[in-house]
């Protein structure tokens, strides 16, 4: 027993001890270098650039799945998952991982970069090299990618130091705005109405509509149709469309999902579709918050 204990304490002695770091950052995109400040804690990690002129900040959280780009100038931030492609487009190391699901990665040695040993890595979809990468365990984080797909891209760590942890780096302060990819606010939405007033009209729609009504729209000529949602107020508002055909809601490869059938709209906003509809739908209208001005009619 103790000397099973023995040959346990030496593997942990010899195992790499993981390093807090801070280090610079190339990226280079077709030729285009980008600078970043990188700080890791190991497990988290945070880019500092600048960004059209401005400074900005995104911050990751692997295991969560979690980024968030901070604007620090204007004071808002911005939430998406690490593969997402807001998150992907400054974060050469999310993009390799992103890739790597749908691919074939291999060790082809190892390396020494900076005094750290590296695991040189291939990365292939079918028979195509896609990216190599030289990984540190010891910063649990790569120190140089290439994109083997696009002419002169790659990343690279230099200067890297042991850094003391700051956990505010790894944290949005707290009067940060979250903001919507227009940079809008986002503001909580109120919870569905409890009841609904119905009504029925036919094409042509020219309508205000608020919070718990639920308007059926009657198609009566195959066309295409102008549908118009205008926000006139002060407030935010929020309408769904779903389509119904013989008193059946149609199938999503139909009418498509409903994150992409629902519009929430800012004061002043508005959203102008043109659809495809047929004699025999019944579009149903569903205001789930504010007022919202509505126009349907033929093209």
């Amino acid at each position: 027993m103790k000397f099973r204990i023995s040959i346990l304490l030496l593997a942990l002695f010899f195992l790499p001890v993981r390093a807090q770091f801070s280090a610079t950052m190339q990226n280079t995109i077709q030729g285009r270098v980008k600078s970043y400040m990188v700080y890791s804690d190991t497990k988290d990690y945070r880019y500092d650039f600048v960004e059209a002129g401005e400074p900005a900040s995104l911050i990751v959280h692997p295991e969560k799945n979690r980024c968030w780009v901070l604007m620090p100038e204007k004071k808002f931030y911005q939430e998406t998952e690490c593969d997402a492609s807001l998150s992907r487009r400054n974060d050469p190391w999310q993009g390799y991982v992103w890739f790597r699901n749908f691919g074939r990665e291999i060790v082809t040695g190892s390396e020494k970069i900076e005094s750290y040993t590296c695991k040189k890595l291939a990365l292939y979809q079918n028979e195509t090299k896609a990216y190599t990468a030289s990984f540190s365990e010891q910063l649990n984080f790569p120190v140089y990618i290439k994109n083997e797909l696009e002419l002169d891209t790659y990343m690279k760590l230099s200067n890297i130091k042991p850094w003391t942890v700051d956990s505010s780096y790894f944290k949005v302060p707290e009067d940060y705005i979250l903001v919507d990819r227009r940079l809008n606010p986002i503001i909580p939405e109120p919870p569905p109405p409890d009841t609904w007033q119905e009504f029925r009209e036919k094409v042509p729609v020219r309508s205000e509509i608020s919070r718990g009504t639920r308007v059926f729209v009657s198609v009566t000529e195959d066309a295409y149709y102008k549908f118009i949602i205008h926000n006139n107020t002060r407030e935010m508002g929020k309408l769904c469309y779903t389509i119904f055909e013989n008193d059946s809601e149609l199938p999503e490869e139909k009418q498509g999902p409903a994150k992409y059938r629902t519009f929430r709209l800012h004061p002043g906003e508005s959203k102008t579709l043109t659809q495809d509809w047929k004699a025999g739908y019944e579009i149903q209208l569903e205001l789930f918050e504010g007022s919202l001005g509505t126009e349907i009619y033929k093209e």
